[in-house]
């Protein structure tokens, strides 16, 4: 359905989250150069948060894979539940969870949505969480080069990469009792979401990969189609045809408010940019008799 002129359309929010999204540092050009052309995590949280308050955006589809970080996926999947609260329709549509370990982070985004839809050929094998260390040490000897570090205690282990050819008991200790605090949380996560008690989503673990008719007697995932059955739904439970637009790329539309007249209140004036001495001879291009200014990074209050 067509907007009127001045009146902003339905939109559904859409996201790819096939591969994760990236948070390059500002003062990082390499950072930058590699998060060319990808999605973006903190413009695409702000959306999720802003847009669950926003009554233009009446939905979130998303399709969900691929091998995530699980500090980002967790970050992204309360913004997700975020959205969710708002009471607003979300699907999140996969092709399969059949990587093992490396889709167990991808299946527990999706939990975030309020309804998972699998691909009728589609697989789920959360095989759970798996943590590779590789060891170069071997190499570095061939090259002729021998590491040197300083190793404050046996758990101290970042260095062993370098150091060793393999784990060392209290290196190995600490990754398995790390990979177990992920699964836990991980169990934890799909339990509550899926309405199933931790003990059975372990027993459901164990026993994998199921196919999708399997997953979804189980309730693993809530419906089975293609994607262009998932979006058909959101359109039909939305009422009409929404326009679609990558969350990252939304922008909510913002009223300016003259600020209150009150008295009381303080002004902070940030100043940036180089201290310089304009006494300096060098430096000053002031006609004589013009009196002296000072300029640097400065906070002043009125």
């Amino acid at each position: 359905m067509a907007a009127f002129p001045g009146r902003r359309p339905q939109t559904l929010l859409e996201l790819n989250l096939t591969e994760p999204l990236v948070s390059p540092e500002a003062d990082d050009p390499i950072a930058r150069l590699r998060a060319r052309g990808r999605r973006l995590l903190r413009p695409t949280l702000r959306a999720l948060h802003e847009a669950a308050e926003d009554r233009h955006v009446v939905g979130l589809i998303a399709k969900v894979g691929g091998a995530w970080p699980w500090g980002a996926m967790q970050e992204l999947r309360l913004g997700i539940e975020a959205f969710v609260a708002s009471g607003k329709p979300a699907i999140a549509w996969a092709e399969s969870f059949a990587e093992g370990s490396r889709d167990m982070a991808a299946y527990v985004l999706a939990t975030a949505f309020g309804e998972v839809w699998l691909q009728p050929g589609g697989e789920i094998g959360l095989l759970g969480v798996g943590i590779e260390t590789p060891f170069v040490r071997g190499t570095l000897d061939r090259l002729g080069v021998e590491p040197q570090f300083e190793q404050r205690h046996e758990y101290k282990n970042a260095a062993d990469a370098l150091l060793r050819k393999e784990f060392t008991a209290a290196h190995r200790e600490a990754l398995e009792r790390l990979a177990e605090s992920i699964f836990s949380d991980a169990v934890e996560t799909i339990a509550g979401a899926r309405r199933l008690p931790a003990d059975r989503v372990r027993e459901l673990i164990d026993t994998g990969p199921r196919t999708a008719s399997e997953a979804q007697a189980v309730g693993l995932v809530d419906r089975l189609g293609y994607r262009d059955q998932a979006y058909d739904a959101m359109r039909t439970r939305t009422g009409g045809k929404p326009e679609l637009l990558f969350a990252d790329r939304w922008r909510p539309r913002r009223k300016i408010a003259p600020p209150p007249h009150r008295r009381g209140h303080v002004a902070v004036v940030d100043v940036r940019g180089g201290d310089r001495d304009w006494a300096h001879p060098a430096w000053s291009t002031r006609p004589p008799g013009r009196k002296r200014h000072r300029r640097g990074a400065a906070s002043r209050c009125a």
